[in-house]
């Protein structure tokens, strides 16, 4: 990651590792399925210490996994992770889109930077709240909306994110979610 850091010659930037998860999963960011344990007793460090280089994965664009780098000024700009989405849900959505308000445009995901992700091993154990909903009333959005439309969260590393052209599909998703923001008021009293 550190190498990728020292390529810019900016501060406004979110760059992440690239995970590697024992199940099949929708999230294209990940490499999957690869299993080297399901969790800290069974993890199979041989195996994995042999083999994670040699799995072929592009780096990726669009933030939001961990582990990332945020530069200290960016993370205090934004004001860190907000409250309102403990014990989590949401939460790092939320701070994606803190990150483009503030201008951030460099979301890059590092294939070369690879961690073993156990998956969702604590926030198993919580009540969960509803953060899409949470994201919908605070941003005027949907999640999903933002993670294809803004960040085109793991589509292949092609540099800065532009702002997304209004186009007739835009404003049809928009529309949507305006319409999920209203039914959201009332199922979150």
């Amino acid at each position: 990651l550190l190498v990728e850091i020292k390529k810019l010659d900016h501060f406004y930037f979110c760059i992440n590792g690239t995970m590697i998860e024992r199940l099949t999963t929708t999230n294209q960011c990940a490499i999957a399925p690869h299993n080297f344990g399901k969790n800290i007793n069974e993890f199979d460090e041989k195996k994995f210490v042999r083999e994670f280089r040699g799995i072929h994965f592009e780096d990726w664009t669009g933030g939001n996994w961990y582990p990332m780098v945020l530069h200290k000024r960016i993370w205090h700009l934004i004001g860190g992770l907000s409250v309102e989405f403990s014990p989590g849900m949401g939460s790092d959505p939320d701070m994606m889109m803190k990150l483009w308000h503030c201008g951030v445009r460099y979301y890059k995901g590092v294939s070369a930077s690879r961690v073993y992700h156990f998956g969702s091993k604590t926030t198993s154990r919580i009540k969960k709240s509803n953060g899409n909903n949470q994201f919908l009333l605070k941003w005027g959005l949907s999640r999903f909306t933002f993670f294809k439309i803004f960040l085109r969260l793991g589509t292949s590393f092609q540099g800065y994110t532009d702002n997304p052209a209004m186009t007739g599909q835009l404003k049809v998703k928009l529309w949507k979610d305006a319409m999920k923001r209203v039914l959201a008021v009332f199922t979150n009293r």
